[in-house]
């Protein structure tokens, strides 16, 4: 029998009740009901177990090392065939430690990604601002503007000593009719920065609206006024060779 029985049976046997066992032991109601249905775990440390198991036996006149052995003897069996379910317990509860902290440790590393792929798009950016800062470096820069001064440097076409080669520039709002070679290459209005060239190989006559606002150069050299401002001007150029320029 276990102790709990053993106790039982004699206070029954002896007529008593659990408040008349309470009453002398000084041991609650609910921890002798504990005892006797082998119900360990009510009562509180294994010092006041074993403690009331002994007091309770001696009152009921049992003998009480033999209920202690019993009592031990007891307590291990059911420690030892509750250690497989503790176990079970504990790993169901690792389980779920871990599945609750699986959405924490999801967010740690979406998180981490987030910051991953910011810095891998802040990378591209930078390597695409070098890489045009380096491309500008590598173009060619453009030729300098040519000067007015690098114009005049430049060669004219060459003027045969056997032609006539003849420039207007226009200053002002100007008519002209010009007749190369007997046959008209042009009559119209000029406006100022307009320049004509024409060429021939007898002679070139010109007629100006207003003489006074054009520019005339012959094989390339700049000829005096060839007359005033609004005057009407007739003018025939020939080749230099024949040392006749009316």
């Amino acid at each position: 029998m276990k102790p709990g029985e053993i106790l039982r049976a004699e206070r029954e046997k002896q007529g008593l009740s659990l408040p008349e066992v309470e009453a002398a032991t000084k041991i609650r109601v609910k921890y002798l009901e504990a005892l006797e249905n082998d119900d360990y775990q009510e009562i509180p440390g294994e010092i006041y177990r074993v403690g009331f198991l002994r007091n309770y036996a001696r009152y009921l006149g049992l003998d009480s090392d033999a209920l202690v052995e019993s009592y031990k003897s007891l307590s291990g069996d059911q420690v030892a065939s509750a250690a497989p379910q503790l176990q079970t317990e504990q790993v169901k509860e690792q389980k779920r430690e871990a599945v609750e902290k699986q959405p924490f440790g999801a967010r740690r590393w979406g998180k981490r990604l987030g910051i991953a792929a910011v810095i891998a798009v802040f990378a591209l950016i930078v390597l695409a601002f070098a890489h045009s800062v380096l491309r500008e470096k590598e173009e060619p820069a453009p030729p300098p503007p040519v000067t007015e001064e690098e114009e005049k440097e430049e060669p004219a076409d060459e003027i045969q000593e056997e032609e006539v080669v003849l420039d207007l520039v226009c200053r002002e709002v100007c008519w002209v009719r010009v007749v190369a070679d007997g046959e008209e290459s042009f009559s119209g209005n000029l406006q100022p920065g307009d320049k004509k060239t024409f060429r021939a190989k007898e002679s070139i006559k010109i007629r100006l609206g207003n003489a006074g606002g054009v520019d005339v150069i012959y094989n390339g050299e700049k000829q005096p006024p060839v007359g005033g401002r609004g005057e009407v001007v007739d003018k025939e150029f020939t080749p230099p060779s024949r040392k006749e320029l009316r």
